[in-house]
């Protein structure tokens, strides 16, 4: 019986990162601590982001925020449609929110914070940073969750030494390249 009050207690400080969805049709990665959900971007459907929710046993009623890393449709396309019908906060900076509103023509509950100033969301210690890419002021991020450090870069263009510099250390890293065909043609890569 105490072994399993044991074994329940450790289950309940189980941490879940699931990315739902990459690439050019949408972007979004679940976190989940013991006591925070987060969303990383939302950029699709909330009746995709339903199914896909449910097949790691979470739902939308369990997400108390959605991080923006840039206001691209990709990364963005569900949030008029979660935060008219769910009260999820959107975090992000100031320009990638002004730029969300005007894209969606709707102001979701905001929280703004500062590229390159961490700031702490319930039991999570964030950090943001810039990277090369053409939104307004795309960010990338790690979050310190207590047990480990997960790195979230989307759409990466270039490794400068400010990501080289964040992302040491970290446990558990999503990264997702985007295709720069200038880059591929100026490398030494062959063609095929």
């Amino acid at each position: 019986s105490s072994t399993r009050r044991g074994l329940a207690r450790d289950m309940k400080r189980v941490e879940r990162f699931c990315p739902l969805a990459s690439g050019s049709k949408g972007n979004c990665s679940l976190l989940q601590t013991e006591s925070a959900t987060l969303l990383i971007d939302a950029g699709i459907s909330m009746k995709e982001l339903q199914k896909r929710l449910a097949l790691v046993g979470s739902s939308l009623s369990d997400i108390d925020a959605i991080i923006v890393t840039h206001e691209h449709h990709d990364h963005i396309a569900g949030i008029k449609t979660l935060t008219s019908n769910y009260s999820i906060p959107v975090i992000a900076n100031y320009l990638t929110a002004e730029a969300i509103v005007e894209a969606l023509d709707t102001c979701p509950p905001f929280k703004i914070f500062t590229t390159g100033e961490p700031f702490s969301f319930k039991n999570l210690e964030i950090d943001t940073f810039s990277i090369q890419h053409d939104g307004v002021e795309p960010i990338a991020l790690t979050i310190h969750t207590g047990a480990r450090k997960i790195g979230i870069c989307t759409d990466l263009g270039f490794i400068t030494k400010t990501v080289i510099h964040k992302l040491k250390l970290c446990q558990l890293l999503l990264i997702e390249a985007n295709h720069h065909p200038d880059s591929v043609l100026m490398s030494s890569r062959p063609d095929s």
